[in-house]
């Protein structure tokens, strides 16, 4: 089984397909990655603004989803598989 540290590191260098189980038990595939080339530019912050901060939970693993260009996350212990794409 991959760690989070793994994972992370090869998502910041690659795409990946990673392939996990949902908490309701449905398999999911999802093309994702933390390379800074695909990457949004962060939302600029009005004036006066303060940039809230989530809580990191250490079992999930946030990522940016490819095809639905958002944000998502899975929990890195019900990864099934992982495939570098390029």
């Amino acid at each position: 089984m991959i760690t989070k540290d793994e994972l992370t590191k090869l998502l910041k260098e690659k795409v990946v397909t990673v392939t996990f189980k949902k908490k309701d038990d449905t398999v999911r595939k999802m093309v994702c990655t933390l390379s800074e080339e695909y990457l949004p530019e962060p939302e600029p912050l009005a004036e006066g603004e303060v940039k809230k901060s989530k809580k990191e939970n250490p079992n999930t693993l946030p990522v940016w989803d490819l095809e639905k260009l958002a944000w998502r996350s899975f929990r890195v212990d019900s990864v099934v598989e992982y495939e570098s794409n390029f």
